[in-house]
């Protein structure tokens, strides 16, 4: 791709990047009097917002980084002035928060049991459905009639 079209195409990305951020759809991406003023094809309006998408993906990773570490000054920085004020629940609150924001509590294991702690009853309902297929067939020769649909509730 010669650099004039490199351009061109980051030009145009940037362009698509407010549509984004302001929530709009492909198809209004689309119809949009800018993008439709491009004369591309769907296809490669398509590709522009691919790579829009990658530009925030790209943007985002340093800044979650920089994210947690806020979050963690910040929670540190309440839970020092909790600690100095004598207010320990709340001092605890923020020890709390840290360890949840950060992944510091082991993975809690959940075990389901059934009646009265026993195991849980499943049942294979192939078995029954086969019985009952069989009654049905068995009942249906008995009538040689016209086959009834079952009703429900029955």
């Amino acid at each position: 791709m010669e650099k004039e079209e490199r351009s061109e195409v980051a030009a145009r990305v940037l362009e698509i990047m407010p549509m984004i951020e302001a929530g709009f759809q492909t198809r209004q991406i689309l119809a949009a009097p800018n993008v439709v003023a491009w004369g591309v094809n769907v296809r490669t309006v398509a590709n522009y917002i691919r790579r829009a998408k990658a530009e925030y993906a790209k943007i985002s990773e340093p800044r979650k980084k920089e994210l947690r570490g806020l979050q963690l000054a910040r929670l540190e920085s309440g839970y020092q002035r909790c600690r100095a004020a004598g207010e320990e629940s709340k001092a605890l609150d923020h020890l709390k928060e840290i360890s949840k924001t950060f992944d510091l509590y082991p993975a809690t294991k959940t075990e389901v049991t059934g009646k009265d702690g026993g195991p849980i009853e499943v049942s294979d309902v192939r078995d029954r459905l086969a019985a009952r297929i069989a009654a049905l067939a068995a009942a249906g020769e008995e009538n040689s009639g016209p086959e009834q649909p079952e009703r429900q509730g029955s």
